[in-house]
């Protein structure tokens, strides 16, 4: 077979590009994979293992911070969850989600299936620069998603919080944070007299409290400051910042330091009470039950 002089020419051209082009990609084909992030709790001793999730974030997925809420747990104050002692955690994959409904017209409600929900479902997640230490102290963010209190979830592509990690490193402000799934609609806040009577009203905003708590307790391991934590959050999100702050007529400490509500209204407070008032007696007539007593132990199966 024989080429035109300009043919080999090209041939060669060609043949020497791939030749190059096979040496540059040698040290991406053998560069060593980003290790794990890897935290250690020396105080509960426990491992952390977690993920880069982009060039400069750190992420710990999944963390449980409260008991599983079925059967008897069901609709009652959170309890907190303790890893036992030499605990290696895989943190490394988002975990499940409250039980709620899908909101056609927003991808990140409708795009969960029935495998994403489970009441086993008190996680949160941690995120950091790359690099961050123990000692480093980092003011601390704990976002609370909004959804009406009738959905939300910290796994959702709207509440990723790495452009806001990036742009404080940039600042030369980082920060950490930290965000948690809480219980929603009549599982997190059904207003019952039965409930009442065990003061368990509003667990929703108690998960949340106690995701505060566990913040002040372990965040010091993951390089942030329990002396300076911030809480924020978005629409109903914000309402919950709003009542987190007022949380107990304010005769408790806080475990918090400052707060940021984003689009709030003072009338949605209101209008969330007069509408939580008729559904849990909506709900158990369709169970066939009357009594608010007869309601909580027809839904705690």
């Amino acid at each position: 077979m024989s080429f035109p002089l300009g043919s080999l020419s090209l041939l060669k051209l060609v043949s020497t590009f791939f030749i190059f082009l096979s040496f540059s990609l040698l040290p991406s084909a053998f560069a060593s994979p980003i290790p794990n992030p890897i935290v250690f709790d020396i105080k509960h001793n426990i491992t952390y293992l977690g993920i880069t999730s982009s060039p400069g974030v750190e992420k710990f997925l999944n963390i449980p911070y409260g008991l599983s809420t079925a059967g008897s747990r069901r609709f009652a104050s959170p309890e907190p969850a303790y890893l036992p002692s030499g605990t290696i955690y895989n943190a490394t994959v988002p975990g499940p989600v409250c039980p709620q409904t899908t909101v056609p017209g927003f991808p990140w409600f409708s795009n969960l299936t029935e495998g994403d929900l489970s009441e086993d479902c008190l996680r949160l997640k941690v995120a950091r620069p790359v690099g961050t230490k123990e000692e480093d102290e980092l003011p601390v963010f704990v976002w609370v998603y909004g959804g009406g209190l009738f959905n939300g979830h910290i796994n959702g592509r709207t509440n990723e919080p790495d452009a806001l990690i990036l742009e404080s490193v940039a600042n030369g402000l980082p920060v950490i944070f930290v965000a948690m799934n809480y219980r929603l609609n009549i599982f997190g806040f059904a207003l019952s007299e039965a409930l009442r009577e065990t003061n368990d009203l509003n667990v929703g905003l108690k998960d949340q409290r106690l995701v505060l708590e566990w913040v002040k307790e372990n965040i010091g391991s993951f390089g942030g400051s329990p002396d300076k934590v911030t809480i924020f959050g978005q629409s109903s999100g914000a309402l919950s910042v709003t009542l987190q702050i007022l949380a107990y007529g304010r005769t408790k400490g806080a475990p918090f330091h400052s707060a940021i509500m984003e689009s709030v209204r003072d009338r949605a407070m209101a209008r969330v009470r007069k509408e939580a008032r008729t559904r849990p007696s909506t709900l158990g007539g369709n169970y066939g039950v009357d009594s608010a007593t007869e309601q909580v132990a027809k839904y705690n199966v």
